[in-house]
């Protein structure tokens, strides 16, 4: 995919906005809803054999992917220890078949610091604290943002799939790390049919790829972006698609 067809890729979808009243917040949550049914149909119709959620928190996606492929590997990774814990006590992961593991991914393999965000206002006692959507491997750029910093081990997709045949779909929401959760999947990527990613247009945190760059590298890839959404103005969800999947479709 060259330079200039990317452009005029990346323009088609943003037309998209004209669809939505982008000045009214129920408007941007609908065209999430579609963005995220969009790419539900799009694994019913493709049937991977392997769905992977980065960046999980209750792994709530894994587990609605379950009923649309109940014949895939599901994994699920969540990197906060805490939401792990709580999410982990609440659900049988393993019973609804939906592998639930406490793992940073990320472009190397062993222990990682994860950074999770203390909310500013009053904060809940104890470890509900700690429970949390927004925290991330990298530091936000505000000067604001307090942490507490654990440990929690790290890995590559390519190494955490490494000998796992079939084809792919994976759903990335992980604040702003997107360039840490692709490097390391340079292996796994070419038998990606189909992804979601949350991508930022403004940097929030520190040494993140904005939207430019997951767009000039997934093509790369052989995946190339066909919808996104309008969640925020400098948020938002795009799905890539597989060239040669789509002859499946």
């Amino acid at each position: 995919m060259s330079g200039t067809q990317l452009a005029a890729a990346l323009l088609q979808l943003t037309a998209g906005a004209g669809f939505y009243d982008l000045a009214d917040p129920a408007e941007r949550a609908l065209s999430r809803d579609h963005a995220r049914d969009l790419f539900l149909d799009l694994q019913a119709a493709l049937r991977p054999a392997n769905f992977v959620e980065a960046g999980a928190f209750n792994a709530v996606t894994a587990l609605r992917m379950r009923g649309v492929l109940p014949d895939a590997r599901i994994t699920a990774f969540e990197a906060n220890p805490y939401n792990h814990a709580a999410f982990s006590a609440e659900q049988d992961f393993a019973a609804r078949g939906v592998d639930y593991r406490l793992a940073a991914l990320t472009d190397a393999d062993g222990p990682v610091t994860f950074r999770i965000l203390r909310e500013r206002g009053p904060q809940p006692d104890g470890d509900a604290a700690l429970i949390s959507w927004r925290s991330s491997i990298l530091s936000r750029t505000e000067g604001w943002a307090r942490y507490v910093d654990v440990e929690v081990p790290g890995t590559r997709l390519d190494a955490a799939f490494a000998g796992v045949a079939g084809d792919f779909a994976l759903w990335i929401d992980v604040e702003g790390a997107a360039r840490q959760v692709l490097l390391g999947a340079e292996g796994l990527l070419p038998r990606v049919a189909s992804l979601m990613i949350e991508i930022e247009a403004r940097r929030f945190r520190q040494d993140q790829w904005l939207y430019s760059d997951v767009c000039a590298h997934l093509p790369g890839k052989g995946l190339r972006p066909v919808a996104r959404d309008f969640e925020d103005e400098h948020q938002f969800n795009t799905v890539f698609v597989n060239a040669a999947t789509s002859a499946r479709l």
